[in-house]
């Protein structure tokens, strides 16, 4: 029996045109299951080490059987956007995954190491995508902050702030994207409600397309619930 070894990988090495909010993905030649390790994206125009990915607890490594039962594929979600034009490698050294042989017992390495080199897009046209909305336990008077995965501004358009949902709910107040109590910092959105929220209720803030745009222009139009 031949230990595992990585079948194909996307993007492929060499690809460019890369999406700046990939995710790479790995498939073995059969299941396995983590080793010892690490896995590194590297940023070879800068010469930096983007992210690092142990595979024994990284939440950003998922090892699964789909889409082809019977082997394993591995997808990595860089925590952060990569840069337009940037040029990339990811190093998979041999040994961070096991090869499971016969009744899923551990067989041996998966075979050698792969480096993956890619190009990004030399434009951006992602928009932006929200990481972390308010809690449900924020408190009654509590500014409202919106996350996303990637450094945003203020365009124009409204947000605007619901007691329930906007097809159903009422509307609690509504922010003009250019208002005093609508501020940005690097990747966060930040509101300053002119009213106390209630208590135990659903709120919900609906973005109009360009209230909220990333650094390349790309307008953010959706709708969080907390």
């Amino acid at each position: 029996m031949a230990n595992a070894t990585i079948s194909w990988t996307t993007p492929g090495t060499g690809i460019s045109g890369v999406a700046v909010n990939a995710n790479i993905t790995i498939q073995f030649t059969s299941q396995v299951r983590p080793g010892r390790g690490v896995i590194e994206l590297r940023d070879l125009d800068t010469k930096t080490v983007v992210e690092t990915f142990d595979v024994q607890g990284s939440n950003r490594l998922t090892l699964s059987t789909a889409p082809q039962p019977g082997v394993s594929t591995l997808t990595i979600d860089p925590t952060s956007t990569l840069r337009v034009g940037g040029r990339y490698t990811v190093s998979i050294p041999g040994g961070t995954y096991v090869d499971l042989g016969m009744g899923g017992w551990p067989y041996g390495n998966v075979t050698g190491s792969t480096v993956i080199n890619f190009t990004v897009a030399a434009t951006d046209t992602v928009a932006p995508v929200v990481v972390t909305a308010p809690t449900q336990k924020i408190s009654t008077d509590a500014n409202l902050s919106v996350r996303f995965d990637e450094p945003v501004a203020l365009g124009n358009g409204n947000i605007t702030l619901y007691e329930g949902s906007p097809s159903s709910g009422r509307i609690i107040e509504t922010f003009a994207a250019n208002s005093p109590r609508v501020t940005v910092s690097g990747s966060t959105i930040t509101l300053d409600p002119a009213a106390s929220l209630g208590k135990y209720k659903t709120y919900s803030l609906s973005f109009a397309s360009g209230a909220v745009k990333d650094l390349a222009g790309n307008a953010y139009s959706g709708t969080v619930t907390f």
